[in-house]
Order: structure tokens, then sequence, then C-alpha cells
């Protein structure tokens, strides 16, 4: 069964040794397709505007990325054709789009045609380019046409060239125009033509691409391989130069002077000397590459059957399950002195990278243990593994487990480190060990929590030793003692991770909850927290390590790592944090706890994906800015076309900015920062915002100005600006305010003689109005005080006398006397309160009674609702309504009559009501026509006249209305209503 097993092993090793001469490790390209908004997957072309917005073409039509989206046209926005084989920039902005039936002009709005009727050689374009002189040259299958003034100029094989079937155009840096053809090459020189054929030294006549590198060699791929034209001799490079596929679709160098080879097998540099293939591992049309083009970035982008993909060199190398490493969960590597790289798995695995490629040690070579956490060489012979099944010694034969006093063989541990002493200490679960290189001592602590596990070392300048822990904090042992010391130090975290220390004296802890910096002896540095808020992709530290040298140091989180510049920090306090994630090929994404520093600088990563090499040769820096552009102008939320200094309404106050800083090389690192001048004092907060909107702007001129800031935290040198003028609204003008003043003062001229004039008049009618109230009151005074009453009830009381009847005359005069001075002391007041009227209005129905000797009856009932002494009405205005109803209703009836006077309050008014059961009026009227009358009472008319003059005069709504009383259809007496306003006395 052993030997069963081992032959299954050795197979299988034997398999992935085969497999990893076939594969190579990963290298990251971006890629987008119709997932993306990409309207197609076959690229034709590629170009970068001068705004950086990127175009492409292909069998789908034309396309714009600005780093977040595509925006896409077709036929139906005006395009010649879906093909689009080519896109070239004119020095006015406009984009020139060549395709399949003819060439398209677009300035950004509309698209303008040209074709054979404007005098294109021919519809079917192929390629296009910009000469020196910024003329568009369009190559065709009939030849070429060169647009120079808005005519094209046409050339072909009568001309001197050597084939009209054009592929490719170049413009070299003297000016000369080459042209790429289906028989050879053609070249250009203002004047004349020369040709290259197979005789010439090229390996094919079909030409698919030109370009030109620093030293101004020429080179030119081909469908049997790449030739180098310098010194007028041409040179191929083939499968004998190491060139891994001799069908190069096309070709470009780069900033550095690469030369990059696009085929139908994948990508190919070509670098001092040597060609190096980076395949892309999508799938077969991924790798079918049909143009390629370098951005202002530096970022090479591949024109695919599968999409658009991004290069952006090589500073992460990713390791995974296709390049022998089985399971992608890798939590420990290093490298021993015998140059070995090693590497451990949570699945237990030990991994040893041979050749490029990974062999795996696991239970079938007797290593017991699920996890591996940690790998360190204590001796040339010796490995030491940290695992949850305990220490494991591997002598590069076997794998020993040994048996001590201590449990350090069988407890899970996580950790080494060496001490200045040579002691070695071994993290576990709930203690620690050391060892001196004879015994192994396990030590135990008080904690923040029982259960913790130690998860590192570091020793500081002093010899401290300094343990972190998970959940436990952060121990400090100085020899004798340990003491948990977190909260003491002010380190807000009871885990950590990771630990280093520095030439300075300077520790960094990696936390759950940031990257802590302190030095316990320099008060003058206090504990400095790096978080996500300072730009890092996490505050989840599980990997701390420096870079080349102390001046950088690398920070592995569960978002990708980062890159810290500590001298940057140190000297200036700036906390300049560059994240790497999936974006610039970081694919683990996740890290764990494992690291190592090669002696060159690279660094390999344990992720939860495998591992990654960072490779700082690969690592290509950002130092062009952010293409920054204000895109749309929206006035109150409707995209609107303006020039700039343009002049707004004042109630086009309501402005929204749109703008985009276009940094390809990683759009989602973008950062905005704006101010508008005149408005605002202060630049805005850096934001990943794209737009800003300005509510209820004010009458003023403004200038609006936006600047980006690249991946990498450079900042736009020059904003871009957008100026304009909200007009004062017509009312604040100078001329409205003129016109207006000079409008006002004529009008409170004359609103000033109208007001006097009004005065005058109101004072008259007032003077009128008091002497008629005057007038009226004498005249009710009067009626009330008429000489036939006072002859009755002098004739009355002379009647009393007359008969001896001393006591009834002294009685009546008595009533009289005091009738009088009422009427007399109520005629002086306007008002006056009710219980005055009342007492006025008994005195003068006593009298009566008295007179016509108990020939009616009368009560007066005033409602409760009626306040009689601080309630005021006009004075002397019931009297004459009882009186009335005495003469003219009760008198003439032959029995005798009853009169009810009633008040009681409604509002801001008293109702009186005055019934009697006498004639009614329409007999009182006849009764009147058959009789003489002695005389003739004015009271009624006065009262109505007095009632208008108060109304006028108070302003009030006091009315009177007269009804007749029926029973059973017959006359049964009248009665008055009188609404009276009171007014209240507050005094």
């Amino acid at each position: 069964m052993q030997i069963k097993n081992k032959f299954i092993f050795l197979f299988i090793g034997l398999q992935l040794l085969l497999f990893q001469k076939i594969i190579a490790q990963s290298y990251y390209f971006r890629n987008y397709s119709a997932e993306d908004g990409l309207p197609f997957v076959y690229v034709s072309t590629i170009f970068q505007d001068d705004k950086g917005n990127l175009w492409s073409g292909g069998y789908g039509g034309l396309s714009k990325f600005d780093g977040h989206s595509f925006t896409n046209y077709s036929p139906e926005d005006g395009l010649l054709n879906h093909s689009v084989t080519c896109i070239n920039q004119d020095n006015k902005g406009n984009l020139w789009i060549g395709t399949i039936n003819g060439v398209n002009k677009f300035d950004g709005k509309k698209f303008t045609d040209y074709t054979s009727k404007n005098g294109l050689i021919s519809d079917s374009i192929s390629a296009c380019i910009k000469d020196k002189g910024g003329n568009i040259w369009f190559g065709t299958n009939k030849g070429i046409s060169k647009l120079t003034g808005g005519t094209f100029i046409n050339f072909s094989t009568k001309d001197g060239m050597i084939s009209n079937n054009v592929k490719c155009l170049y413009v070299d840096v003297s000016g000369k125009i080459w042209i790429g053809t289906d028989m050879g090459i053609t070249v250009f020189d203002g004047n004349s033509f020369t040709n290259y054929l197979l005789a010439d030294g090229l390996p094919n006549n079909s030409i698919n691409g030109i370009t030109q590198d620093r030293q101004q060699n020429i080179w030119i791929a081909t469908a049997a391989g790449l030739c180098k034209y310098a010194n007028n001799k041409f040179t191929t490079l083939a499968q004998q130069q190491g060139l891994m596929d001799v069908d190069i679709r096309t070709v470009i160098t780069d900033y550095k002077n690469r030369v990059w080879l696009g085929t139908s097998t994948g990508l190919i540099s070509y670098y001092d000397n040597r060609f190096q293939k980076y395949p892309i591992k999508l799938g077969p049309n991924s790798n079918i590459i049909n143009c390629l083009f370098e951005d202002f970035e530096n970022n090479i982008w591949l024109g695919t059957k599968a999409g658009l993909f991004k290069y952006r060199g090589t500073p992460f190398i990713s390791y995974g399950p296709k390049d022998g490493l089985s399971y992608g969960f890798m939590t420990s590597v290093m490298r021993d002195s015998k140059d070995t790289l090693w590497a451990g798995s949570q699945e237990g695995l030990l991994y040893k990278f041979v050749k490029d490629t990974f062999v795996f040690y696991g239970s079938n070579n007797g290593l017991k243990a699920k996890i591996i956490r940690n790998i360190y060489e204590y001796s040339p012979d010796s490995l030491w593994l940290a695992t949850d099944q305990g220490l494991t010694i591997f002598n590069r034969k076997k794998f020993i487990k040994k048996v001590d006093t201590t449990n350090v063989f069988t407890k899970s541990i996580n950790c080494f480190y060496k001490d200045s002493k040579n002691n070695i200490w071994i993290g576990g679960k709930e203690c620690i060990y050391k060892y001196d290189g004879h015994h192994f001592t396990s030590y135990t602590f008080k904690t923040k929590s029982k259960n913790f596990i130690t998860a590192c070392f570091v020793e500081d300048t002093t010899g401290v030793l300094w343990i972190g822990t998970y959940l436990g904090g952060l121990i400090k042992y100085d020899g004798n003692t340990f003491v948990e010391c977190s909260e003491k130090l002010g380190l807000k975290s009871d885990s950590f991770l990771q630990a280093l220390v520095d030439s300075e004296g300077n520790l960094y802890f990696g936390t759950l909850d940031g990257l802590w910096m302190m030095n316990p002896y320099n008060s003058k540095i206090k504990p400095t927290r790096f978080t996500q808020a300072d730009g890092m992709s996490s505050d989840l530290i599980y990997s701390l390590t420096f870079g080349k040298t102390q001046n950088e140091m690398w920070i592995g989180t569960n978002q990708g790592v980062n890159k810290l510049n500590l001298a940057e920090f140190k000297k200036i306090g700036q906390k300049k944090i560059i994240p790497f994630g999936k974006q610039e090929g970081f694919l683990g994404v996740e890290c764990n706890e494992g690291h190592f520093l090669e002696k060159d600088g690279s660094i390999w990563f344990t992720t939860v994906k495998g591992l990654i090499k960072y490779d700082p040769k690969g690592y290509i820096e950002n130092k062009t800015e952010a293409r920054i552009s204000i895109t749309d102008f929206f006035l109150s939320y409707t995209d609107t076309l303006l020039l700039n200094n343009a002049h707004l309404k004042y109630n086009d106050n309501n402005i929204t900015f749109a703008y985009s800083g276009i940094c390809l090389t990683n759009p989602d690192k973008v950062l905005y920062s704006y101010i508008l001048e005149g408005f605002q004092k202060d630049w805005s907060l850096p934001s990943k915002e794209r737009s800003v909107t300005y509510f209820n702007l004010p009458p003023g001129s403004y200038t609006f100005n936006v600047i980006s800031s690249n991946n990498e935290g450079i900042w736009n040198k020059v904003p871009a600006t957008y100026s304009f003028t909200i007009d004062q609204p017509f009312w604040k003008t100078w001329l409205f305010i003129i016109s207006s003043a000079s409008f006002i003062l004529i009008a409170a001229i004359f609103s000033t003689l109208y007001r006097i004039r009004q005065i005058k008049i109101r004072e008259k009618n007032k003077t009128e109005l008091n002497k008629k109230i005057a007038n009226i009151e004498s005249q009710a005074l009067r009626a009330q005080m008429n000489p036939h009453f006072i002859f009755n009830t002098l004739s009355s009381i002379q009647h009393y006398i007359s008969n001896n009847d001393t006591n009834a005359a002294l009685k009546y005069l008595s009533k009289f006397a005091k009738l009088m001075r009422r009427i007399m002391d109520n005629s002086k007041q306007q008002m006056i309160p009710v219980a005055e009227e009342i007492n006025a209005l008994n005195l003068y129905l006593e009298l009566e009674v008295m007179r016509f000797e108990n020939k009616f009856q009368y009560s007066i009932i005033v409602d409760a609702t009626v306040d009689q002494n601080y309630d005021r009405i006009p004075s002397m205005l019931i009297q004459p309504y009882v009186e009335n109803a005495i003469i003219h209703g009760l008198l003439p009836k032959k029995e005798s009559g009853k009169i009810t006077i009633t008040l009681h309050r409604q509002g801001d008014t008293i109702l009186c009501i005055i019934e009697d059961n006498g004639i009614g009026r329409k007999k009182a009227e006849e009764f009147k026509k058959n009789r003489v009358q002695q005389h003739k009472s004015m009271g009624m008319s006065i009262t109505q006249e007095r009632l208008d003059v108060l109304n006028s005069s108070l302003n009030s709504n006091l009315y009177v209305e007269i009804t007749d009383i029926y029973i059973n259809g017959n006359t049964a007496g009248t009665k008055v209503q009188l609404v009276i306003p009171i007014e209240v006395d507050d005094n």
C-alpha cells in the first residue's frame, strides 16, 4: 500500500512539473468587455484624445471610455458604418473615424460624412495618421488620401506606391510617411516614394504594423516575424532568436524603449535582446491581439477578440493552483540560506519552489498538520514549522515530532522570533515558549482575555521584548516580568497581529484597528494611528514588512496591500499611502500573516488566493497628472451648452458643474477639489464626487476651478476653469433704480397732496357729522321732553293736587323730576351704561302708567349675559320705540294692554325686543286718519336719522326691524327688534 502511494505521489509530482513547464506565473490584465459597457468584443483600433478619453473601434461601432463608463456611437448617431477601423484627431480637436464605408469627422456633438463623393480615393478605410503638419492621412484598399485644407489629395501605384492595398501607416520622427501594404513597404518623404520588398530583406510582404524606437530604429510587424530596419538594413527576429510567435499582428514601442508585439497567441515584449511572453489567461480569444496602444500614463492597451485589456507592468506576479499551489489559501513563506523558497498553506502542505515550479510535501511525506502558519530556518539542514499540531522539524528529508517537558510539540503554535541573545521565541495558544539552544521553557502571563493567541514578537533597541496577541492585548517583557500595557501606552486595541521596529527605535504594530506607530522612550513622539481615513484600503492589518529600506513599509490587509512612505511621514508628517488591490494586479486581495522580503527588494505575500510577489522593478510610478476637464454645465438640472464668460439671467442661478479627471491607471482613486471664486474662499476637501451644484447664487461674476489627483496623489498644477456672470435683475439696475426713485418721488408728492386734501375733506365731514349728531341728539332730547308730554304730566299733577291727593301729586312730581334729570344727564354722553338707560326707561314707564291710570302694564327683562354696569350703548335710543308702542298700540285699545322690553347679548351687540299687545300697525294707521292729532310725534323719524348718523360715526351696524304679531290670523300686537352695538367700559 505504501509503495502504491509513493508511485501515485511521484506520478502527480511529475505531472505537475511537466505542467509547470508549459505555464508561467500570472500577469495582471484588466479586461473591459460587453459587461462593462463596451459595445463590441472584437477591438480593431485604439486611440486617446487630448482630453484623455480612450477611444476604441470595432465591429460594433465607436466607443469612448473616460475611466468610469463607456459612451457608445453607432450609425444611429451618424456613423457611416458599424465597422470602425481607425481613429485619429486633428489639431482642432476633431476626431476622424475610418470605417469600411468612408470617414466620419466628429466634433463632439455631431458626425460629418466624407466618402469618395467628397474626393476620398476609396471608402474602405484601413488606417489613419496625422503628420507633422497636422494633415490627416487615410490608408485604403485603393491607395492613400491626404486631407489638407479640406481637400483630399490621393496617391496610388500610379504615383509610385508598391501596392494600393494599405494595411498600416506610421509617421517617423523626420516626418516621413511609412506605408505598410500587402506587398511590402512604401516610404514617402513628401516628394517621392521608396519601396522595400522581400528582396530588400523583409521577411514577409504582408506588413501589419510599423513603429520607431528612441534610437530611430524602425520595427516592422510581419506575418513571418519581427523586422528591424537600421542603418539601411533589415534584420529579422524570429524563432531562432527566441520569438514565441512569428505571426505578428501589431507593434508599438513604449516609454522605456521596449518593443511590444501583439500576436495571435498573446502579448510579447522585446527588450535587452530578449523576448518575454505575457499570456492573457481569460480565454483563447483574449490572446488574439489586433492592436496595441500606449496611453499618456504609460499603460499598454490591447485590442483583442475578447475586448479591451489594460496592462501596466508586472509589479505583482501571482502564483496559484495553475502554478502548482494546489491549495490557494497560503499562510507562510520564506527563503532559506540555500536560496530555496518555501511556503505553507492552510491545507497543511509545505511547498518548495524549484525552477519556477512548486512541489509540495504533505501527509504522504509524514507531515502531520492541517495548517502551517510559519516557517523558520533553524539551521541550514533544519526547518521549523509552526502548525496547528505543534512544532514540527523538517530536516529536508523527513518531518520530526519530538517530546519534551513542554507541550510545544503538541499544542497549536503560530510564530517564531529570534532575539538578540539568540533565543528563539515561539508563540502559541494561551502561552509562549523560549528555546535557548538546549531547552524549551513555557511562559504564561495575564492578558486582557484568557482565550488569547500569541501572534508576533519584536525586540526594541533596549532589549525589551514586545509580544502581540490576538484578543489579549500587548505584552511587554523586560526579562523579569510580563505586563499588558496597551491602554497605558494609549494603543486602543486588544489585538496586535504584526510588529516591527526601525533603527530609530520606533515600534509599529498592525492591529484590527489600523497601524500604530509609537516610541515608548521618546515622549516627543506620540502614538500615531494610520487608518482607512488616511488612505489605507482597510484597517484590518494582517502583515507588516519594510521595503528594501526602512523608508517605506508594506502593510497587508484584507483588502490588498498598502505602501506607506515612512520617510515622508517622519520628515513632514504627511501620511502618504498608496493602496494596491485587484485594479493594480494584486489579485489575492486578502492577505494572510506570511510575508518575506527578498534581498533585491521583492516581497512575497501570502493571500487567500495563492502567493503574490511584488517586484519593484516592475512597478511603474504614475507621474502623469489626470486630464481634468469640465464636461457638462447644467442650469436648473438642464444640460446647457454655453461658451466661457457667458452672461446668465438673474434667475438662472441654480448651476451644476460636472467634471472628469481622466486617470486610466486607476480611475477609482481619482480625487477632486474645487472652488467657485466670487462665492467660496477655500478649496473644497478632496472627494470622489464628479459634480457639484450651487443653489441660488446671487448676481455677480464667478470663476469655477476644479483640479484632480491621479491614483498616486499627484494634483493638477493648472485647474480646469469656467467663468460666467449672473446679471442683476432688471429692478436692481441703475436705470430701473433711478426711474423707480423718480416715480416713487412723484407718487409720494401726489400722494401727500391727495392725503392733505382727504384730511381736509374728512375733517370737514367730521365737523358736519358732529354738528349733525349734536342736532339729532338735541332733537332726540326735545322729542323726549316734548311739550305735550310735559303738559299732560303737569295736568296730572294738578289733578292730584285739586283732589287733595297730595301724596300722589308729590310722588308723580318726584318721578317727573328724576326723569328730567336723567334725560339731561344722559344727553351729555353719546354712550351710557345699560343700567342708566334702563333706569330712565323705568321712570318714563312709571309716569306713563300713572298718567294713563293703569291703561297698560309693562315689564323690563335684562338677560344675565348683559353686564349692565360695563356694557355701554347709545343714550336715549330705546324710549322713542316704547313711546310709539304706548301711544299708537296700547292707548287706542279698549282693554288694558301690556308692553314687554327684553335685552340679551348677541356677540358684540345687544338685541332689544319691544313687544306690545296693542292694535297693530294697520289699525293704528287707520286710527290716526280718523282722529285729529293734538301732537305730532317726531321720535321715530328722529331716532331713524340718529341710527344712520351713529352707524356712520361709530362704523357700526345698528339697525331696527318692526313686525306685526299675529295669533290665529288676527293682529295681536307689534314687535320691534333693535340691534344695538355695545362698547365695553374697561375702566
